[in-house]
């Protein structure tokens, strides 16, 4: 079995744009016990992404961010709309009209149906944004929340098996180690 300063000279590679990699480079560096080397801001960073697409898909967030999410994910041509407008010498309901009704009602639905469902992840996306003001040892904690959460909430981090990647570092890990 190796020293801590042999395993210290192991080299850690993480793209840190690429979810699996974040998290196999966290859980790494946790099993060779470095995790004062893990660049938690700039995971965080990238991590939040998915995890804030998670809300504002169910909307869980203000209507000015889903509206904006609303906007980039269904995007309509405005003749989808006309049939729906309505215009009188007193009445105008026009296709901007339309689409906003038709958003508010998305979002207000969407809101009430998955009220309450995403607490844990409004929780994380808040401790993720005061992350300056949290210590090693709780960001150590946030971030096995955040992997925790892919098993709980779903589907944040497209195609990530976390109990694959857990598998294959044992396997990684014993032969770092040198047993």
């Amino acid at each position: 079995m190796k020293t801590q300063n042999e395993l210290n000279q192991y080299d850690i590679d993480i793209d840190f744009y690429d979810n699996e990699s974040i998290i196999r480079g966290f859980l790494l560096h946790s099993c060779l016990n470095r995790m004062g080397e893990f660049d938690f801001q700039q995971a965080f960073e990238y991590l939040l992404n998915p995890i804030e697409s998670k809300l504002y898909e169910h909307a869980q967030c203000d209507y000015d961010t889903f509206l904006q999410y609303y906007d980039d994910m269904f995007y309509h041509e405005n003749s989808d709309f006309e049939k729906f407008t309505y215009q009188t010498d007193y009445i105008n309901i026009d296709v901007d009209d339309v689409k906003e009704a038709i958003s508010k009602m998305h979002y207000e639905k969407s809101k009430n149906a998955f009220d309450g469902l995403f607490d844990n992840l409004i929780d994380l996306k808040e401790r993720i944004e005061n992350l300056d003001n949290l210590t090693e040892q709780e960001r150590i904690i946030l971030f096995d929340e955040v992997i925790h959460a892919q098993h709980v909430t779903g589907d944040i981090f497209d195609d990530i098996d976390i109990e694959l990647i857990k598998r294959d570092l044992d396997v990684e890990v014993l032969e770092i180690m040198g047993m």
